[in-house]
C-alpha cells in the first residue's frame, strides 16, 4: 500500500516492511506480472480457477489509521444499520481515514474503495441514507 509518505511492502513471508519515500531514489512499476508466462497453458480450467481465486484472497488487506477500528455492524435498537466510517475497511493509494473529523477522505482513485460488514437481522427492504 502506498501513502502520502510511504509505501508498505509485503515480503513473500506475509510480513510487512515500510519505507519512507525519502529513502526511495525511484518508484516504478514493471508492467510485469510476477505469473510465468504461459503458465495458463499447462494448467487444468479448474487449476487455473484455484491460482486466480489464491490470488484474489492474498491481496493487500486494509489500510490502517489511529481511530480506525473495522467491525461488524448490527442494528440499533430502532433497527437501523448505522455505517460509520471508523468501522469500515479501508483500500485504495489514496483514500484515508480521517479521526479529526471521523470521515473518509481523499477519494481521489477508482480504487479507492471502503468496506463495511454487516450483520443483517432479517431480509427485507432498506432505505440507504
Amino acid at each position: 500500500s502506498e501513502t502520502g509518505g510511504s509505501i508498505t511492502l509485503l515480503g513473500t513471508d506475509g510480513k510487512e516492511q515500510q519505507v519512507a519515500r525519502t529513502n526511495l531514489e525511484e518508484l516504478v512499476s514493471s508492467g510485469r506480472s510476477l505469473m510465468p508466462e504461459g503458465l495458463e497453458r499447462d494448467l487444468s480450467p479448474q487449476e487455473l480457477i484455484d491460482v486466480i481465486a489464491f490470488v484474489q484472497s492474498a491481496g493487500a488487506g486494509p489500510k490502517q489509521f489511529p481511530g480506525n477500528q473495522p467491525a461488524v455492524i448490527h442494528a440499533n435498537d430502532q433497527g437501523e444499520l448505522v455505517l460509520q466510517a471508523s468501522q469500515a475497511e479501508i483500500y485504495g493509494p489514496q483514500l484515508v481515514y480521517e479521526q479529526k473529523y471521523g470521515n473518509l477522505g481523499f477519494w481521489g482513485s477508482a480504487e479507492d474503495h471502503a468496506v463495511w460488514t454487516v450483520n443483517v437481522p432479517r431480509g427485507g427492504h432498506w432505505t440507504v441514507e
